[in-house]
């Protein structure tokens, strides 16, 4: 078990439920000062993590109750962590652009030499799959043995497409001209949508590529979607945050942020969060639009934020990684890289793994912003990490992928 996570669920419980179990808890623990004692050794050097607040009476019962009463001779122990080991590392031609796509155990990575690698995530072996009419910069999407993503760099400027691509056949199935080279595609059900550059949010069918619908802001979309029930978010360089109805792309709210939106928002609960170029990160309420707090960094911000329970962790310009309450904005911790971090980390249980352009991977634990482990690669590291498969996958600008596995992950 993991005594953390324990620990910090039961703290969220206490501060809820407040008094009203103080006596009935007492009551169960007839022999809890000496199990007091023990827990204290651990609990204690946890308050000052920044948690939300001291360790309150009721919380002590509650460990005390949930923990020590099933077993009176149970030991207390922290899980220690498991430094990653490299397990393999593989040279391309060319340098990673973004995420790779992930299907069943395999990577398919679009190269900026217009190919198509699909490569094994156990061992590294991959194999080029096709040649494609341009370079896909943006992370595809993966649905029924089709590839879907963007092309761009192609004879004309100004030309870009999006396509469809059979996996099976390694054969193009369609391509419809799409102004877009920022904002990641998104598949939901049998639908996909992107923003482009000039200014409007599609909805296409996968089958064809047909516009659903389509939906204009005011300048053009570097935010990728993201979906939550019927309600697609998306932010614009117009500075606004766009939340609309999926099946009809009808405008339901808009909020209007000091700066331009480069990342895709995250949705948790009932919230949104968005970032700015304003440095601010926001959140919202997800159904109206309506500002709960804000969140004001020392840099840029480019990297979409990550929510975990009641935390949110944001990269910034600034070279911080910074750990906020979801609910309210405080700052539990912030940890400074020596390079700005544009990639949005990712998390396993309680640790954060996260990358930054001074070419190093980090794992920091999630509580204490303490850091648990980190790797140099030979080149700046920009796009986020993935886990697959109990693997950490990372690519670098020295052109190579780089994983790490370690027991538990």
């Amino acid at each position: 078990m993991n005594f953390k996570r324990l620990y910090l669920s039961i703290i969220e419980l206490a501060d809820r439920l407040g008094p009203l179990l103080f006596a009935s808890c007492c009551l169960a623990t007839s022999y809890a000062h000496s199990v007091l004692c023990a827990l204290s050794t651990y609990c204690l050097p946890l308050t000052h993590v920044r948690t939300r607040r001291a360790v309150c009476p009721t919380a002590y019962c509650l460990l005390l109750t949930a923990y020590c009463l099933p077993s009176s001779g149970a030991v207390l122990a922290q899980e220690p962590f498991q430094a990653p080991a490299l397990v393999w590392k593989v040279k391309l031609k060319g340098p990673i652009l973004s995420p790779p796509a992930v299907h069943e155990g395999m990577l398919y990575i679009p190269m900026s030499n217009q190919k198509l690698y699909r490569m094994d995530v156990r061992n590294g072996r991959y194999e080029d799959i096709s040649k494609v009419n341009g370079v896909a910069s943006l992370t595809p999407q993966v649905y029924a043995g089709r590839l879907f993503f963007m092309l761009d760099g192609q004879p004309k400027k100004d030309r870009r497409m999006l396509a469809a691509f059979d996996l099976k056949k390694k054969k193009t199935l369609w391509q419809k001209p799409l102004l877009n080279t920022w904002s990641t595609p998104l598949l939901h059900e049998t639908t996909l949508y992107t923003g482009a550059e000039d200014g409007y949010v599609y909805a296409m069918d996968i089958e064809t590529g047909d516009t659903r619908w389509r939906f204009q802001t005011k300048r053009r979309i570097r935010s990728s979607p993201v979906i939550s029930d019927s309600l697609l978010f998306i932010g614009s360089d117009d500075n606004h945050l766009y939340a609309l109805h999926t099946e009809t792309g009808r405008l339901v709210w808009s909020f209007e942020t000091g700066g331009s939106i480069l990342a895709a928002p995250a949705v948790a609960d009932d919230a949104v969060y968005t970032v700015s170029y304003d440095q601010n990160l926001y959140c919202l309420d997800q159904h109206t639009g309506k500002l709960r707090w804000t969140f004001k960094a020392n840099g840029s911000l480019y990297a979409a934020p990550v929510v975990s329970s009641y935390r949110i962790l944001l990269g910034s310009n600034d070279r911080n990684l910074y750990c906020l309450d979801a609910r309210t904005g405080r700052l539990f911790w912030r940890y400074e890289t020596g390079g700005i971090i544009r990639a949005t980390p990712v998390l396993h249980e309680d640790v954060v793994y996260m990358v930054s352009s001074d070419r190093h991977v980090y794992a920091v634990d999630i509580v204490t912003g303490r850091v648990l482990w980190q790797y140099e690669t030979e080149g700046s590291i920009t796009v986020s990490p993935v886990i697959v498969d109990h693997t950490l996958l990372v690519g670098s600008e020295d052109r190579h992928i780089y994983a790490f596995r370690k027991s538990g992950m």
